[in-house]
């Protein structure tokens, strides 16, 4: 009789231990995953009503770079991308917006806008570009290439931009931080062309 009721318990005890095993196998592990914004989540901007009316027309980026996740450079001619570290929004999107942010704080003005989310928008310039590279190492360095255009007065004026941004630190958000500071020298440019510009 002990010998009989032993195969039972003892399937039981494999049961209830495995039950245990798959339980702690199924268990979700943490979420390590860091989500980067480019600039601040209400970065003030220009003020004035009367200020230059500039429309966005054209923003794009190189396919290589506008994915989810922060794309680095591992080698002469190797690129990388974090698992854990990504972008918190397209970084389309997120280049867009800051691009309207900081011409509208550098140029006081309120009116600055992107195609297809504004209707009924008279411009004083119109404005697109093509960022070619948007790149760097980390703990070292990120370059900025970017083509870029005005149009005012029925002419189109063609620029092009390239900016070099030290890395201070060796984490994803210095290499944000660098990227930032980037944007700002870049959008500072195109901000001295148009408040140059006759209205």
């Amino acid at each position: 009789m002990k010998t009989f009721l032993s195969v039972p318990v003892a399937i039981l005890g494999c049961i209830l231990a495995s039950g245990c095993a798959l339980e702690e196998a199924f268990e979700p592990s943490p979420d390590n995953t860091r989500y980067h914004f480019l600039g601040e989540a209400n970065a003030p901007t220009g003020t004035d009503p009367e200020g230059p009316s500039i429309l966005i027309t054209s923003s794009n980026i190189t396919d290589v770079l506008n994915r989810q996740h922060i794309v680095t450079m591992a080698g002469q001619n190797e690129l990388s991308y974090s698992l854990d570290n990504v972008w918190g929004e397209r970084l389309r999107d997120g280049l867009e917006r800051r691009v309207r942010e900081e011409l509208a704080r550098n140029l006081n003005t309120n009116r600055v806008e992107s195609l297809g989310k504004t209707s009924a928008f008279e411009a004083d310039v119109t404005l697109g570009y093509f960022i070619d590279s948007l790149i760097g190492s980390l703990g070292d360095s990120v370059i900025l290439k970017a083509s870029w255009w005005l149009e005012y007065g029925d002419e189109r004026h063609f620029e092009s931009s390239q900016f070099s941004q030290s890395i201070q630190g060796s984490d994803y958000s210095a290499y944000v931080a660098a990227v930032q500071l980037l944007i700002q020298d870049w959008v500072k440019v195109m901000s001295d062309k148009i408040s140059k510009i006759d209205p």
